[in-house]
C-alpha cells in the first residue's frame, strides 16, 4: 500500500465509518466515569455536599448496584436493536437503490452518535459500578448515578430521533439530494471558479507518452497528489504524462504514468510517483466527480427498470443531475497542464471535464428510459436549463449535441404530440446554444460556427 497516503486514508476510513466518532464518545464517558466517582469520593467527605446529594439518591449501595445494572443491561439491549435497524435499512438501500449509497449511510452522524452514546452510557455505568460499596465504609456515588440516570432518559431521546431520522433518510429524494450535495462539493474542489473570460483552460502541451511506470497494486484510482507529482518532477528534472482518470481501474503490471526523458523513468522517479496516487478497492469521492453522478445514475436506471417501475424517482434523479451539471456548467475546464516553480511544464493530467460529466449523466438514462416518455421530455428540459446557463461555446456545442442524440433516439415509437413536445424542448436547447455562440462572435470579433 503506498506509504504515504496510508495513515492518512486509514484516519479518514475510521472517521467515516462507526469506529472513531462513537469511540471518542466512549472514552469520554468512560472518563467521566473514572474521574467522577474519585472526585465525588473526596469532595463529599469533606464538605455538606453529600447530604444534600443524600437527599436527590439514598445512599444505599444495592439500589446503585440495580439502577447501573439495569441501566447497563438495557443501554446493550437496544445496542443490539439500533445495529439491526441499520443492517435493515443498509440491506433495503443496497437492493432499491444502489450498492454505492452505503457509504452515506455509514458515515451519517446521526447513526454514529447515537451508537456512541448508547455504548458510552454502557461503559460509564461499568465503570462506576466498581465504586458503589458495602464494606468497609459505605460509599454510593450519588452524582454519577444521578449522571447515568440522566443518560438513560437522553439515550431514550436519541433512540427517538434515530428512528425518526433513519425514517426519513431512507426516502429516494433524500438519498439523492444528499449525494448531490456532496457531488456538488467535490465540483467546487476539482473545477475552478469562472474568470471573467470564462478561458477554456490551458491546452496540453506536446509533452511525450515517454517511458511507462508501472502500476505496483489493483485497484481504483481514489485520489492523485498533484503537488507530490510537480515535487517528484522538478527533484528529479523530469516531466509527467499522467493518461488515467480519477476513478479510473488499474491493474497492477499496466502504465500507469509516463516520464520523458525515457531514461530516468526507474529507480526514485517510479517510487516517488508511484506514492502521489492512491488506489484502492472501491472508488470514492474524494476527487472524483463522476462517482457522485454515477450513483444517482445508478438509481435512476434502478427506478425505470421494469422490475421496479417507479419514473417519479427517475425524474427526481434527472432533477438532481441537472442540479450538478449546472454547477458544473457555470465552472472552469480545470488545467489540464501542472508547471512547477519556474514556470515549466512539469506535468499533463487527464481531468473531467464537462462534457465528459454530460456524457456520463445521461448517456445511459437516455438508452433506458426511452420507454416512459417522461423521461425524454425531462432530460430535455434539463439541457434547456444547461444551455441557458452556460457561457461556453464547448459547452454549448456538447449540450446541443446531446440534445439532438436524445431526439433521435426517440424519434420512434412516440405519439405525435410528443415528439411535437420534445422537439420544441429541443429547438430551445439549440436556440439557446445559437446565443452563446453569438455573444462569443460579438466579443471575439470572430465567426464562430456551431
Amino acid at each position: 500500500m503506498n506509504e504515504r497516503v496510508w495513515p492518512w486514508q486509514v484516519a479518514r476510513e475510521m472517521s467515516g465509518g462507526f469506529v472513531l466518532w462513537p469511540g471518542i464518545i466512549t472514552l469520554s464517558m468512560a472518563g467521566l466515569a473514572l474521574v467522577l466517582a474519585a472526585v465525588e469520593e473526596r469532595v463529599t467527605a469533606l464538605t455538606t455536599w453529600g447530604h444534600v446529594l443524600d437527599r436527590i439518591f439514598p445512599p444505599e449501595p444495592e439500589s446503585a448496584h440495580v439502577v447501573l445494572g439495569t441501566i447497563a443491561g438495557s443501554m446493550i439491549t437496544v445496542v443490539s436493536v439500533v445495529y439491526s435497524i441499520l443492517l435493515v435499512v443498509l440491506t433495503f438501500a443496497s437492493a432499491q437503490f444502489s450498492p454505492r449509497v452505503l457509504v452515506a449511510f455509514v458515515e451519517d452522524k446521526v447513526s454514529q452518535t447515537t451508537l456512541g452514546v448508547f455504548v458510552g452510557t454502557f461503559v460509564y455505568c461499568l465503570l462506576t459500578l466498581p465504586s458503589v460499596r458495602s464494606q468497609p465504609t459505605p460509599f454510593v456515588p450519588s452524582i454519577a448515578v444521578i449522571i447515568a440516570m440522566g443518560l438513560a432518559v437522553g439515550c431514550l431521546g436519541c433512540l427517538l430521533y434515530f428512528i425518526h431520522h433513519i425514517a426519513v433518510s431512507i426516502q429516494a429524494s433524500h438519498i439523492v439530494d444528499r449525494v448531490a450535495r456532496d457531488t456538488e462539493r467535490i465540483v467546487d474542489q476539482v473545477l475552478p471558479a469562472r474568470e471573467p473570460e470564462f478561458p477554456l483552460g490551458e491546452p496540453a502541451e506536446p509533452i511525450p507518452a515517454g517511458a511507462p511506470i508501472l502500476a505496483t497494486e489493483s485497484g481504483y484510482i481514489r485520489t492523485i497528489n498533484e503537488a507530490g507529482l510537480i515535487a517528484a518532477a522538478e527533484a528529479h528534472d523530469v516531466s509527467l504524462r499522467v493518461d488515467r482518470y480519477i476513478g479510473q481501474f488499474v491493474a497492477e503490471g499496466t502504465p500507469l504514468l509516463g516520464v520523458s526523458p525515457p531514461d530516468r523513468a526507474s529507480g526514485p522517479v517510479g517510487d516517488a510517483c508511484r506514492q502521489a496516487f492512491h488506489i484502492g478497492p472501491a472508488r470514492t469521492m474524494e476527487q472524483d466527480v463522476e462517482f457522485g453522478v454515477l450513483q444517482i445514475v445508478d438509481i435512476a436506471l434502478k427506478a425505470i427498470s421494469p422490475a421496479v417501475n417507479d419514473p417519479t424517482t427517475a425524474l427526481t434523479c434527472v432533477d438532481q443531475l441537472g442540479r450538478i451539471l449546472v454547477r458544473a456548467a457555470l465552472r472552469a475546464p480545470p488545467a489540464a497542464v501542472l508547471r512547477g516553480r519556474d514556470g515549466r511544464p512539469r506535468v499533463v493530467m487527464r481531468r473531467t471535464s464537462f462534457p465528459r460529466m454530460l456524457d456520463v449523466a445521461f448517456s445511459q438514462i437516455r438508452h433506458y428510459g426511452r420507454a416512459d416518455v417522461a423521461v425524454p421530455l425531462r432530460l430535455m428540459r434539463v439541457l434547456a436549463e444547461l444551455a441557458c446557463a452556460t457561457q461556453s461555446i464547448p459547452y454549448a456545442i456538447a449540450i446541443r449535441d446531446e440534445g439532438r442524440r436524445l431526439a433521435a433516439a426517440c424519434a420512434e415509437g412516440y405519439a405525435l404530440a410528443d415528439r411535437r413536445e420534445l422537439n420544441e424542448r429541443l429547438e430551445i436547447v439549440e436556440r439557446a446554444a445559437s446565443l452563446v455562440t453569438t455573444a462569443a462572435a460579438n466579443e471575439s470579433g470572430k465567426e464562430v460556427i456551431l
